[in-house]
């Protein structure tokens, strides 16, 4: 999705610290792919002789930029004790390459992972997180199964990139793919502006209705010459081999690492990342990608990290904010549990904010509880409020008070 309004770069943000902040920054550190291909890398972390975990974000906005995506300021993780890692995909701003959306994220994600874990400062750990596009990156690092992923965190991503991402329902998504390839494609191009991209992007979203009315679909020179992804989503109109060599749905079986998935009710990938959580749970390598997946969905759209919990039809109220369950805070919690020597019966992230939320039978003002049976024997709690969801519907079942949660009807 696109990168959204920019915060201070890392640039901005280092100037304001401290002499007695003590950190070690790399910048465009050039990362080796198995092809030979290096992506441009930046690592912040604390100066010390101690193995550090690491949290690595791939991201096609440019990694130099810290975006509205974004909910883990990357010096306050490095002051935290982790060592940062921001890196340009394949094709995108400083890497070398040509950017293939999703189908280089596999090979790509997995060489990145354990080049991190193989670093002097590591301790062998990785975790990664990121928003849309970034958590597209984490999903398909993870069916690539690197053994030196141990935990991530998806947040608003979707679980195939044919349907539910280019395709709804089996019609191409025009306004979200247009739209999208012109705003930030024709941007970060490899060696920089190029004018002519730059003038074809204005072009375009000053009259973007006629674009969407032009036909034929494909005939966008422009984009052909640089976004020619576009046109190869177009004409793949059916989910044939070539989307599903790419895609999380199909490859639960290969994924070892529990993963934080988080949502919201009217963000366009809610499906998507509904289903993630489920598949991960059922058809997971590792018990701890099986047992220790989570889930959070919550009254937000696809920019959570601005979650009012306002919308058109209803107000959700300061429960419904994101900041009422301190999305960064369990962003947090869940890396310290699973990327450092935490104790391991401590229960960390969504489980902690679902209690805190009300689950259980403590719902907000206003909601009513329910119980239903569920297939396995638990029972679920869900809460509803005026038969909608609860302001943060991730719910308690069973003995092991497991979050999940239940699509609004």
């Amino acid at each position: 999705m696109p990168a959204g309004s920019r915060r201070p770069s890392l640039r901005v943000a280092l100037h304001n610290l401290t002499m007695t902040d003590r950190l070690i920054v790399e910048r465009n550190l050039r990362v080796p792919m198995r092809d030979g291909v290096t992506l441009a890398t930046d690592v912040i972390r604390p100066a010390t002789r101690k193995a550090l975990p690491a949290i690595v974000k791939r991201t096609p906005y440019d990694r130099t930029a810290t975006t509205s995506a974004d909910y883990l300021e990357r010096v306050d993780l490095a002051l935290r004790g982790y060592a940062v890692v921001d890196q340009d995909v394949r094709g995108r701003y400083a890497s070398d390459g040509v950017y293939d959306p999703f189908h280089q994220e596999v090979g790509d994600g997995y060489d990145t992972v354990e080049w991190a874990a193989a670093q002097a400062w590591s301790n062998g750990r990785v975790g990664m997180h990121g928003a849309s596009y970034h958590g597209a990156t984490q999903w398909l690092a993870a069916v690539g199964g690197p053994p030196h992923l141990r935990a991530f965190v998806p947040n608003v991503t979707s679980a195939d990139y044919h349907e539910g991402w280019a395709y709804q329902g089996g019609a191409f998504q025009l306004g979200f793919c247009l739209y999208w390839a012109f705003n930030e494609f024709t941007v970060g191009l490899p060696g920089g502006a190029v004018p002519e991209a730059s003038a074809a992007r204005i072009d375009a979203l000053d009259d973007l209705v006629a674009r969407y009315r032009h036909r034929p679909l494909v005939d966008h020179p422009a984009l052909a010459r640089w976004a020619p992804w576009f046109v190869q989503w177009a004409e793949h109109t059916l989910r044939d081999a070539w989307w599903q060599r790419s895609s999380p749905r199909a490859s639960y079986e290969q994924v070892a690492a529990p993963s934080l998935n988080i949502g919201g009710w009217y963000d366009i990938f809610v499906a998507g990342t509904v289903e993630n959580f489920a598949g991960v749970r059922a058809r997971g390598a590792t018990s701890e990608a099986r047992e220790g997946s989570r889930l959070v969905v919550g009254p937000w759209s696809h920019r959570t990290i601005f979650g009012t919990g306002d919308f058109q039809d209803r107000r959700f109220g300061a429960r419904g904010q994101t900041g009422f369950v301190d999305l960064p805070g369990m962003h947090l919690r869940w890396f310290d549990r699973w990327l450092r020597d935490g104790p391991a019966a401590a229960e960390a992230g969504a489980a902690g904010a679902a209690r805190r939320a009300g689950a259980a039978g403590a719902f907000p003002r206003g909601c009513r509880s329910s119980s239903w049976a569920k297939t396995d024997g638990a029972t679920a709690t869900i809460g509803r409020c005026r038969g909608r969801p609860s302001a943060i519907c991730t719910c308690i079942h069973g003995a092991a008070r497991t979050p999940f949660t239940a699509t609004a009807r």
